[in-house]
């Protein structure tokens, strides 16, 4: 069926179930066609009723060149998510542009891209049409893959109950793509999920060991791996984007109990500003020479940082208080600056073959530090450490470091506490060339 040049306003639908609505029109089955029609001012907001312009149960509902304004509840409902909404205007409308779009109570592979969005077997197509997207998975394992998002579309994906993943990438849920098409906003509520099988991480040193363990449940992926680019990335304790070269949408993210992020294999900066309280959060860049900087980690939290092959630099303000955080290099003559670790927290550096430098300015408390250092005449600088010398009723930090098959030289400049009361602390600088 076929309506052409029509304006609907006015009409009231009081049917109070889920699949009952649509104050302008109702679609039971079948394909219904609206072009040029005005869809305004029509009501259907009784119970669980929704789509007061109009109400997709069934069928497929298809509007193009058309004005949806100031209707109740949302402008357009589909509880099957199949049709077209092309040219359209929404304005005014109570509840929304389009009702929050539904899977089902089983597992739902859903995926968008910045024209269209599939339910399993369902097709919604969006185009030139700006409004706000909302998907609801409800219970089961959903998987979503965003592959692109629109500027004027921005998307809230919301994986309600059970253990979900979503895969943002531009050939999710491979994960081997960019981030190029991402221009959008992405707002990524994990929901509920089902405890799993523990994330766990720890770090030992000198007998002391400091350990995390973080409960598996619904999983975030962002990859931009086959970027070229020079790019910068920034991550939140709740937000995460690329912020250039070329900027894409924010992504928003809570309730998810495990982030990872790929970059390109471009020379990348990468600010991480935080992470969130527990979740595990990895991030792996490309075999560009790559910078990162750490300003801080959640508390109780596990980072898990892979800066692969090239020449990368990683600057750590500081961790949180008893977190687990473990930097891996990877090959390349690579640098570690270190300013501060929290109280009781973990941090392990793995270097890889090649010529590196690991400078340490200071820890905290009870903590354990370990530095690997693989083949290559590398550089270990230790200004000091907590509980050494001044740090009087501290519990010391621990560090150990092991060698690898080059001429390593470490430099330790240890604080040395006098025992004589009103004697001034000394300090000296001490010097070894070790080889392992």
């Amino acid at each position: 069926m076929s309506v052409t040049g029509t304006t609907i306003d006015g009409n009231q639908a009081n049917g109070t179930g889920a699949d009952q609505g649509g104050g302008g029109v109702f679609n039971s089955s079948g394909v219904l066609n609206l072009n040029n029609v005005t869809l305004s001012n029509n009501i259907a907001n009784s119970g669980n009723g929704s789509g007061g312009g109009g109400f997709n149960d069934q069928g497929t509902l298809n509007v193009r060149n058309s004005s949806v304004t100031d209707n109740n509840l949302c402008g357009l409902a589909y509880l099957r998510p199949s049709g077209t909404i092309e040219n359209v205007v929404f304005s005014g409308n109570v509840g929304g542009a389009v009702c929050p779009l539904l899977g089902t109570s089983g597992d739902d592979v859903i995926v968008v891209t910045n024209s269209s969005i599939t339910i399993n077997a369902d097709v919604l197509n969006y185009i030139n049409s700006p409004f706000p997207i909302t998907i609801e998975s409800m219970a089961g394992e959903d998987r979503f893959d965003i592959r692109s998002t629109d500027v004027d579309n921005p998307l809230t994906v919301d994986a309600g109950d059970d253990n979900d993943v979503i895969n943002i990438s531009s050939d999710a849920p491979t994960n081997d793509g960019s981030l190029n098409g991402i221009l959008g906003n992405i707002n990524v509520i994990g929901g509920n999920d089902v405890p799993g099988p523990a994330f766990n991480a720890s770090v030992t040193a000198n007998g002391t060991t400091v350990s995390q363990s973080i409960d598996s449940g619904d999983s975030l992926f962002i990859s931009d791996q086959s970027s070229a680019a020079a790019n910068t990335y920034r991550l939140t304790d709740t937000t995460f984007q690329r912020t250039g070269a070329a900027a894409t949408g924010l992504i928003t993210y809570n309730t998810v109990e495990q982030i990872s992020i790929e970059t390109g294999s471009g020379n990348d900066t990468f600010d991480l500003v935080d992470t969130a309280t527990d979740v595990f959060t990895s991030v792996t860049t490309g075999p560009g020479n790559d910078i990162v900087n750490i300003s801080d980690t959640a508390g109780n939290g596990i980072l898990n940082l892979s800066t692969n092959s090239g020449g990368d630099v990683v600057n750590v303000t500081t961790t949180g208080a008893a977190s687990v955080s473990l930097l891996n290099t990877g090959d390349g003559n690579d640098d570690v600056n270190v300013t501060t670790t929290g109280n009781a927290s973990g941090l392990g550096i793995q270097a890889g073959t090649g010529i590196d430098l690991a400078n340490i300015l200071d820890t905290g408390a009870d903590t354990a530090t370990l530095v690997a250092l693989e083949d290559g005449n590398d550089i270990m600088n230790v200004r000091r450490l907590a509980g050494d010398g001044l740090d009087a009723g501290l519990v010391p930090a621990q560090l150990q470091v092991l060698g690898g098959g080059g001429n390593e030289r470490m430099f330790h400049r240890r604080q040395e506490r006098e025992r004589s009361q009103g004697r001034r602390a000394t300090e000296t600088w001490t010097e070894s060339l070790v080889t392992w």
